[in-house]
């Protein structure tokens, strides 16, 4: 699926905001992929994304890899594309948080796998990141802070935690 230029933007500022934690085998190509396309189409950003923003230890979305994926083709080595002849091996795991109330406790975090790619399909697994999370359903704007979130960190009201602490007078 092609991103429209307004779908790359919101995905865009849910990766500076701090939304995704990639882990190591991603981390570098997914930052790379993710600019290259901004520039690619000349989509002006105030912020520029930085590998810090990738690792967010408050994210809502993690993708990871069993392996090391060869993103600049560096690999001399052909028989290290082994995992992309075996179509039933899978590496790449998209996933997503929701947050299950508990009453008089913290919420629960569950987090569920959206999909599983092969090595080979690295591009997909990015633009499947991207997709989920340019989607407004899915993760829709708190009323206050306008901060994107999956729908269960939001109460009925669309406001987070943070807002609703601040609005109840927290500090």
């Amino acid at each position: 699926m092609e991103l429209t230029d307004k779908q790359l933007c919101i995905a865009y500022e849910g990766l500076v905001q701090g939304a995704v934690c990639l882990d190591e085998h991603l981390l570098q190509g997914v930052w790379v992929y993710v600019e290259s396309a901004m520039l690619a189409r000349n989509i002006a950003r105030e912020t520029y994304l930085r590998i810090e923003h990738l690792q967010s230890p408050q994210c809502y979305v993690r993708m990871s890899s069993l392996m090391p994926i060869d993103f600049f083709g560096t690999n001399d080595n052909p028989k290290n594309d082994s995992p992309c002849r075996d179509a039933n091996f899978k590496p790449i795991v998209l996933k997503v948080c929701e947050l299950i109330p508990h009453e008089d406790a913290y919420p629960e975090q569950r987090w569920h796998i959206q999909r599983v790619f092969t090595a080979c399909e690295v591009a997909s697994a990015i633009e499947a990141l991207l997709v989920l999370l340019a989607d407004t359903q899915q993760f829709p704007s708190c009323s206050v802070c306008e901060q994107r979130y999956p729908r269960s960190f939001l109460d009925s009201d669309r406001i987070c935690e943070d807002c609703c602490y601040e609005l109840l007078g927290g500090e």
